[in-house]
């Protein structure tokens, strides 16, 4: 989100707790979601809900930081350039932008991915989803965006009424199996998916422009509350649409486990008659393109409002080139999810911890931290986890599925040693010892 446009979001709070909770769960609910949850429940059973379920755990999350937020209004980038300079606001902000490639790289691949049930080569369809991603972000989608969001309501209901036809009872099956299932999560699974997704909600700044729209604290709360109830039944749902499927066998000839929900809804039509299997795949594949271009458009802005870039780049070389590292990037050949958690670590690996000592720091005045011991942090929290996604890259880390959870680990204990680090040196130089003990 652009800087001036975020900044801007606080003007007015007109948005009750049903609007904040509707809006919370727009944010998580999309291809990424869907595809990849599908595709999580196919290889490993109920438990694969866990990124899903995660997600509506962030929600609850924000009820800690939304009074907060809706106090503060500015986003935490502006917040803390007002303390630390310009210079980590800049930081904070394209941070906060990288993430976002994880998103149309997950959009790419699972689009490709859909895309291949036709038998396009992979690669050739990711190619494909990749250019019509780059193009369209090129034009105004304020009247696309909404047709997209059609397609995306119409392939949830679709799912929804493929539920009711599966019978509903495997709603119910669906929940006991995974809490069943949620004591074996492993500490890597618990640290790079479900810690990393509620990180991510509660410093996220698309979950913080809709909570400073509330009317009223309590809205935000409530809003916040709503939408973990709301997004944690469509997790279920999606669930038992899944693991009833494959049951009743509407995902044959797959191959790969990133088609299923794009199967699920193709068999589904073609039971009846197979042009209407067509009507039922094919808004699946719009979706990937519309988001992913939203996306694009969304990382545009930030970029161009960070003035890192030439004025004279054309905006289309900036489409084109933001797009061609995102394909680079869904290459990699990750889980879509995992490609999705690996993003947002990097992302909380460079602020979470500099964000907690500014917080920490309007609590305690006698905790406080330099604009270079902040930029050090973020800069250190970064790196090594950029360095430790560089090193998963590596053959024998293919299929583990654990990238994300050591990407975090990284940066967020690089970050903190050297807040520490700096915390002890400010506190020996605030006694005047000798100058060989500073």
């Amino acid at each position: 989100m652009p800087i001036k446009q975020a900044e801007a979001v606080g003007d007015s709070r007109k948005l009750n707790f049903w609007q904040i909770a509707v809006s919370l769960v727009s944010i998580h609910y999309g291809l990424g979601f869907l595809i990849g949850s599908g595709e999580a429940i196919y290889d490993k059973g109920a438990i694969g809900l866990l990124y899903a379920f995660s997600s509506a755990l962030g929600l609850l999350s924000l009820v800690f930081i939304a009074p907060f937020y809706w106090e503060h209004i500015k986003p935490i980038w502006a917040l803390m350039g007002e303390k630390y300079g310009k210079v980590i606001e800049k930081m904070v902000a394209t941070l906060s932008s990288t993430w976002m490639l994880g998103i149309v790289a997950s959009q790419i691949l699972g689009g490709g991915s859909a895309l291949a049930i036709f038998g396009v080569n992979k690669y050739v369809a990711m190619s494909i989803i990749t250019i019509l991603i780059a193009t369209l972000s090129l034009f105004d989608l304020t009247r696309l965006s909404k047709v997209f969001l059609y397609m995306l309501l119409f392939s949830s209901l679709l799912l929804l009424v493929i539920f009711l036809s599966n019978g509903h009872y495997w709603f119910y099956t669906s929940v006991v199996e995974f809490f069943r299932e949620v004591g074996s999560v492993s500490f890597l699974d618990f640290i790079g998916i479900v810690v990393t997704t509620v990180l991510i909600t509660f410093i996220g700044m698309d979950f913080h422009q809709f909570i400073v729209q509330a009317k009223t604290k309590r809205d935000a709360t409530t809003g916040a509350i709503l939408g973990f109830i709301l997004l944690a039944v469509l997790s279920f749902i999606l669930l038992a649409v899944v693991e009833s499927s494959i049951k009743l066998g509407l995902t044959q000839n797959m191959q790969d486990s990133k088609q299923v929900i794009p199967l699920i809804l193709l068999n589904f039509g073609k039971k009846h008659f197979y042009l209407l299997g067509i009507i039922t795949f094919l808004p699946i594949i719009f979706v990937s393109i519309g988001s992913g271009s939203g996306v694009t458009k969304v990382l545009n802005s930030s970029i161009i409002s960070l003035n890192f870039l030439p004025k004279k780049m054309s905006q289309k070389w900036l489409s084109f080139g933001v797009s061609a590292v995102a394909f680079v990037i869904a290459l990699t050949g990750r889980s879509i999810i995992e490609l999705i958690v690996s993003f947002y670590a990097i992302y909380i690996g460079g602020v979470f911890v500099p964000f907690l000592a500014y917080i920490a720091g309007l609590k305690f005045k006698n905790l406080q931290f330099t604009a270079s011991n902040i930029k050090i942090s973020i800069t250190t929290g970064v790196v090594f986890s950029l360095i430790v996604f560089l090193y998963t890259l590596r053959p024998q880390f293919e299929g583990t599925g654990h990238e994300s959870a050591y990407l975090l680990l990284a940066g967020v204990l690089g970050s903190f040693v050297v807040l520490c680090l700096a915390s002890i040196k400010n506190v020996l130089a605030s006694k005047k010892l000798p100058r060989r003990f500073v």
